[in-house]
């Protein structure tokens, strides 16, 4: 890809990204810090002997929870791993054709193992995302590669390896005085929440996802992103209790197969893609009345309407129709 002709915005990205790959420490230069600073600030009112022997005893307190996440992802690495799920991989990878249905198939299939095991989806949309791009080359890999983290961004904390929903159901790991806390509200006698009042609650189950993603493609040149943006707002009317929030912005540039023509280096087509995302949570008077879904349904339909209106009067430069129909 030729970044000289990338956007501002982007080069500014770049330029962080390089910044901070260079110069921010690891995550444990920071845990490392933070525990200095505990410390010395629990010093001032306990013997620093008493501090440093209060945080060795909490730290193996921690051991079943770190044992449990640590074979969440080994396990979910050995098994995204295998042979097995390498052909399933490579049969997948196989089904999309344009750049487009290539960024959906994995996002879509990032969130469906994720529910399963996060740390397996961590590997395997990893590899899909990959593969996908291997077999279709004209997809932006930076669009595909971060559709392989819906997963870890959406459904994991709801699936079977949710960490919260874990801890909460294990005795040992909830300290004694939040079980206190929980079963004060009468409603769980021992303070211990087992998973069918979380992952497996039928409110968890009926919760709908929702993501709207905004295109617009066959540009004839590069948009500028501040100016699509400034017709994005941050966020949606509320559907029920919740927003959908916008979370990503991306410009596509298409190339096509060297043909003589065309340089390879140099795109054809732009695209601009904007995707909102969020949850509409049902509850039980939506699911005894449907006409209670309608209003919610009636709002996001007004929304993108009005978005799809803002967007249509930008000033942007396309391509003429294409007579094979192709995007």
């Amino acid at each position: 890809m030729d970044n000289s002709r990338e956007g501002p915005l982007a080069r500014v990205a770049a330029a962080f990204t390089a910044w901070a790959e260079r110069w921010v420490p690891d995550a444990f230069v920071f845990a490392l810090a933070a525990t200095f600073i505990v410390i010395a600030l629990a010093s001032r009112r306990t013997p620093v002997f008493e501090v440093v022997m209060i945080w060795g005893g909490g730290f193996w307190k921690l051991l079943e929870f770190t044992l449990q996440m640590a074979l969440v992802i080994i396990t979910g690495y050995v098994l995204a791993t295998t042979r097995p799920i390498y052909r399933l991989i490579a049969a997948l990878a196989r089904i999309p054709k344009t750049p487009e249905a290539a960024g959906a198939f994995v996002a879509l299939f990032a969130m469906l193992s994720a529910w399963l095991n996060w740390g397996f989806s961590l590997i395997f949309s990893a590899m899909l995302a990959k593969e996908t791009a291997r077999r279709v080359p004209s997809v932006d890999y930076r669009a595909v590669a971060a559709s392989s983290f819906m997963g870890l961004g959406s459904v994991w904390a709801q699936g079977l390896s949710g960490s919260a929903a874990l801890q909460m159901a294990t005795a040992s790991l909830v300290p004694a005085e939040v079980r206190a806390i929980v079963a004060g509200e009468g409603m769980i006698a021992d303070g211990v929440i087992p998973l069918t009042k979380t992952i497996f609650l039928w409110q968890s189950l009926v919760s709908v996802v929702v993501e709207v993603a905004l295109r617009i493609q066959r540009l004839a040149a590069s948009p500028a992103l501040e100016t699509v943006l400034a017709s994005l707002p941050p966020e949606s009317p509320h559907l029920g209790a919740d927003a959908l929030v916008r979370t990503s912005a991306t410009i596509e540039q298409v190339f096509e197969e060297l043909t003589g023509e065309t340089p390879p280096s140099v795109p054809v087509r732009w695209a601009v893609e904007a995707t909102y995302e969020g949850s509409i949570r049902f509850e039980e008077h939506h699911l005894e009345d449907s006409t209670t879904v309608r209003p919610i349904i009636d709002a996001l339909t007004r929304w993108v309407a009005s978005i799809l209106v803002r967007l249509a009067d930008l000033p942007l430069d396309f391509l003429p129709a294409d007579p094979k129909g192709e995007p």
